[in-house]
């Protein structure tokens, strides 16, 4: 049956198909040396020790027998039965099938449809019991707001401050009508607590809903990730001012972005740059609609709008000396654009973006932006932006934080960045140092 994708590089499982489909679990493990956890299935035992890996013991007879131990590549979250098949949550960077008997050993497993890359294996809902020594279920959610989850606890001092925590959403019904995970688990940290609730850190890109269940866990929070699912929002808005150093002219550029859609399928309205300036007012810019598809990992976006930058025309005069004499125009002009982001928008990526418009003399109007951005942490990215044109020449470095919440609706960045500008005028250049202040709001 099929279930849904899991978007790397999430939560990725290591599988174990049971050969004996008729192994039911029991009661609480016995103590094993070195052992963090561990989990036991008819006479199999299965070990997570504190250096990562995962054991198979098997305790038929009478002295246990380990019949395999091998690295999984991070942290054992989760092991359990279901219909036959033998889970075991890892984050590792990429999932393992393999197979064990009834005997505990353990071998590579390969099935048409889930070989290599098998993200098609969801992390399935775990069955309600009370007596689970894996994890210790200790609260819900009542509430998520500005990138934090407030947790009504079944009892005070079940959670403590800096604590990691297990978010386990509430499994859906698939097309075939069983439950299965339609949201992915995270692991967050608890900044607060007072009395019978606490409130967790969130990473970016979690999709955790009021009802969803809170497990203690040994596993880090994940307060870094390099990519991200898109948040639910739909709609939002920025808006930046850069000014310059006044070196030949006092100007400044500005700029603003207004997205509106549903789905990831938006209408963009942007103006970027608009170049004020003393000598000239409004001269190099560039005004544009675009229809924008922003899906988890990519966004790919096309328009066209109006553009003005600056056009020498040079005239030869037959006076015997064949001396140019040059008239300089500003005229707006039409222009198509396309863009493409490589990577999250709320992750690490690379954006560019192309406008190419009409032919005025000798000059093509043509304008190429980029902006590259990495994660450093939860809250803070850098990141790097360029424009390259016939009059504008800009690079600049610096980075975006998150004032509230981190990405989804209702969160609300500042960007900001220093570099350098050359804007080609016809009173005078604009040119020297510049600062980028910036914010974004999404609803």
């Amino acid at each position: 049956m099929n279930r849904p994708r899991i978007p790397f590089p999430w939560l990725l499982l290591t599988t174990w198909l049971a050969a004996a489909t008729g192994l039911a679990a029991e009661g609480p493990p016995a103590a094993a040396p070195s052992a963090a956890r561990q989990w036991r299935f008819g006479h199999l035992r299965f070990v997570a020790t504190d250096s990562g890996t995962l054991q198979t013991w098997n305790d038929r007879g009478a002295a246990p027998q380990m019949t395999d131990e091998r690295d999984l590549g991070g942290p054992v979250v989760d092991v359990r039965v279901e219909a036959g098949v033998l889970v075991a949550v890892v984050l590792a960077p990429r999932p393992v099938l393999l197979r064990v008997d009834a005997a505990g050993q353990v071998s590579d497993y390969r099935v048409a449809g889930l070989a290599g890359a098998a993200t098609a294996i969801d992390w399935a809902p775990r069955p309600p019991r009370s007596d689970e020594p894996d994890g210790l279920a200790v609260g819900e959610v009542t509430a998520v707001a500005n990138g934090d989850a407030e947790v009504q606890l079944r009892r005070t001092g079940a959670l403590v401050v800096g604590q990691a925590a297990l978010l386990r959403p509430v499994p859906g019904k698939g097309p075939d009508g069983e439950a299965t995970l339609l949201r992915q688990p995270v692991v967050g940290q608890v900044a607060r607590v007072h009395v019978d609730r606490a409130w967790i850190e969130l990473p970016r890109g979690a999709a955790i809903e009021v009802g969803d269940s809170v497990e203690r866990t040994i596993m880090p929070p994940q307060t870094y990730r390099f990519q991200v699912p898109r948040p639910a929002y739909d709609t939002w808005v920025s808006a930046w001012v850069r000014p310059v150093l006044p070196l030949r002219d006092l100007g400044a550029q500005v700029g603003f972005e207004l997205g509106v859609g549903s789905g990831g399928l938006a209408i963009v309205a942007r103006g970027a740059p608009v170049t004020l300036s003393n000598a000239n007012g409004i001269s190099a810019s560039l005004l544009d609609l675009s229809l924008l598809y922003d899906a988890d990992y990519f966004a790919v976006g096309a328009g066209g709008g109006l553009g003005r930058s600056k056009h020498d025309d040079c005239f030869f005069f037959n006076n015997g000396l064949q001396t140019p004499q040059c008239v300089a125009e500003n005229p707006w002009r039409w222009a198509g654009s396309a863009e493409v982001r490589l990577g999250s928008r709320d992750g690490g990526h690379l954006h560019l973006r192309a406008a190419l418009g009409e032919t005025v003399g000798f000059d093509t109007f043509a304008q190429f932006d980029g902006q590259a951005v990495v994660p450093v942490s939860r809250l803070f990215d850098f990141r790097a932006a360029w424009t390259a044109r016939s009059d504008i020449q800009f690079f600049e470095v610096g980075g975006r934080t998150y004032l509230r919440g981190v990405g989804e609706a209702g969160t609300m960045l500042l960007t900001f960045g220093v570099g350098g500008i050359e804007v080609d005028q016809m009173g005078g250049d604009l040119e020297g140092p510049s600062v980028t202040f910036g914010v974004e709001w999404r609803r």
